[in-house]
């Protein structure tokens, strides 16, 4: 008889058969006790009834072992047709119940999955596999009440199962039974201390209940287990950046792409923490370094364009964002940055035009309007600025609060303080707590130079917010200006000043305080400091300059007043009038 060539696989597998029939035999005869069969006791005083379970008994291991092989082959339903016939000579066992439904679970009839785990559970209540079957299927099917109850069915019988205790634990999760959860694994980590999984969701479980410290243990016992497991060394590496650690997210993230160098998910963490840090070189070494692997990817372009932006790169950032225009013309966010370059460059026509074009169904819309009513506020096109608020303000009144703010600043630029009065008082009947709008408040009384109802403002925001540094200052400030109330103008200085220590128009207070009481030599050297802390505030400049004449340094007074007058943008008929005045006197 001639061999069969490789390539008779027909003849093979009838080949296969027999082998499996022919050892289906033997194993009758051997009287083989098979894994998959619970069958009752046999009865050894029938002898006829013996031989009939025998033979079905075979013969079903003869189906259960085709089937075997047909789902080694990823035939399933050669292999549900084989188990059927299977279960038909051996109908009391469990096993082969569960192994049906097994496979109709590869296939998701999950129905078919369900019935036939049941119908295991007729014939054994305390067969785990179907409990546990069952647990899987409705966790597939996100019936997690119905899982839990069969995972708890099986720790009934088996307490100390750790898969179950698993997954069990992973159900409480998601159904934010977290201590349950905590309790199973640990449970777990009594039995195997150095189980991977249970450290790991340990971990995730206590960082979902933000208890920080005892997550941090977990991940780092986790990746000591098993040092490249990517998924908790990434988890990991987000937490600490979450507490503030970024050096150590910073080697973690690169130990992940050592083994992983192809990981754009962790290339972008990494380059959003040297965003973050102004290391701009950096990120946008991770950024290129992405786009190998993500060519057509046109938010990294946008991306590698913001980069640019904060490097000061406009040009490289305009050639940028105008790429993704040309491979996505409706890429509003690119359109929006793009018209951002163009007003910072001065091209208000060109920011105009960028702007006007984006959408109201954009989620850029808002910001493009906005930024439009700032370019004609500007340009004195007031009548526009003022209209392009007005409508936002029927088009999104959600964002009223926002709005009004941006709408005051536009009256407060052209000197309509009692309309930007009316406009913050339309927020503050929103939120009559606002601390920014009654402090903005404050300050336009003041301009509008109605100093007590200022005060009376200020005041509203030390109720509400005693440590207020802005309005210590504030009030400070004005008491020492109107030479009243000197000793509590010190204390709001002093607590101001605790608040934002080095903060240069605090320091001009407190000098000015000194000046006030005649305390010159003092609030000379304040006011020194006060002008290196904010070398460019003229009202501070000026203020060194009253001292200096009071002092008798007129020199160094005129040198004061003409600093002040190179960056006065009001106020410099008074400074000319100082410096004529000392020019006359020497």
């Amino acid at each position: 008889m001639k061999y069969v060539t490789s390539g008779s696989n027909l003849l093979k597998q009838l080949a296969y058969l027999t082998f499996l029939t022919f050892f289906a035999v033997l194993l009758q005869f051997a009287n083989y006790s098979s894994g998959y069969c619970q069958s009752e006791a046999v009865d050894h005083g029938d002898q006829s009834t013996t031989g009939k379970k025998e033979e079905g008994s075979s013969k079903a291991y003869y189906h259960f072992l085709i089937a075997k092989s047909c789902e080694a082959n990823g035939k399933i339903d050669d292999a549900l047709d084989e188990l059927e016939k299977a279960i038909e000579y051996d109908t009391s066992s469990p096993y082969l119940l569960v192994k049906i439904a097994e496979l109709n679970s590869i296939k998701r009839f999950y129905d078919k999955g369900i019935e036939y785990s049941k119908r295991a559970l007729e014939i054994d209540p305390d067969y785990t596999e179907a409990h546990r079957r069952l647990g899987l299927i409705y966790s597939a099917l996100n019936k997690k009440d119905e899982a839990i109850a069969e995972l708890k069915a099986i720790l009934k019988v088996l307490p100390n199962d750790i898969n179950t205790l698993l997954h069990l634990s992973t159900l409480y999760y998601d159904n934010d039974k977290n201590e349950e959860a905590i309790m199973l694994l640990k449970s777990v980590l009594e039995q195997e201390p150095y189980h991977v999984m249970a450290n790991f969701y340990l971990a995730k479980t206590y960082r979902k209940i933000q208890e920080y410290d005892e997550a941090l243990e977990y991940y780092k016992r986790t990746v000591e287990i098993k040092p490249y497991f990517e998924a908790a060394l990434s988890e990991l590496g987000i937490l600490y950046e979450f507490k503030g650690m970024d050096d150590e997210a910073i080697a973690l993230y690169e130990k992940i792409m050592h083994f992983h160098s192809y990981n754009t998910r962790i290339m972008e963490r990494l380059a959003k923490i040297y965003i973050r840090r102004q290391n701009y070189e950096k990120a946008l070494e991770y950024y290129t370094t992405m786009k190998k692997y993500l060519r057509s990817d046109v938010d990294l372009k946008v991306k590698i364009a913001l980069v640019y932006y904060k490097m000061n790169k406009l040009q490289k950032a305009k050639e940028e964002l105008n790429k993704v225009i040309i491979l996505d013309e409706k890429n509003y966010e690119a359109r929006y940055y793009l018209g951002a370059i163009y007003e910072e460059s001065r091209d208000n026509d060109k920011a105009i035009e960028i702007f006007q074009g984006i959408l109201e169904s954009s989620s850029y819309f808002l910001d493009a309007q906005i930024r439009l009513a700032v370019i004609y506020d500007r340009q004195d096109q007031l009548d526009k600025a003022i209209g392009l608020i007005k409508a936002l303000l029927v088009k999104v009144p959600e964002q009223k609060l926002r709005l009004y703010g941006i709408l005051a600043s536009i009256y407060e630029d052209a000197k309509r303080y009692r309309d930007a009065i009316e406009t913050i008082n339309l927020a503050l009947s929103d939120d009559s707590k606002n601390i920014y709008y009654l402090f903005r408040l404050g300050v336009l009384y003041d301009k509008l130079g109605d100093t007590d109802r200022s005060l009376k403002e200020m005041e509203k925001v030390l109720i509400y917010d005693p440590e207020n540094a802005n309005a210590l200052n504030y009030i400070g400030y004005t008491y020492a200006d109107r030479g009243i109330k000197l000793h509590l103008a010190e204390e709001y200085i002093n607590r101001a000043l605790k608040l934002k220590p080095g903060d240069g128009y605090i320091t001009d207070s407190l000098g000015w305080l000194y000046y006030r009481r005649g305390e010159l030599k003092k609030a000379a050297g304040t006011l020194e400091e006060a002008t290196g802390l904010a070398p460019e505030d003229p009202i501070i400049i000026e203020h060194l300059g009253d001292v200096y004449y009071e002092l008798e340094l007129k020199l160094k007074a005129i040198k004061s007043y003409e600093r002040a007058l190179e960056n006065a943008p009001d106020n410099k008929d008074d400074i000319i009038k100082k410096i004529n005045r000392i020019k006359e006197e020497l």
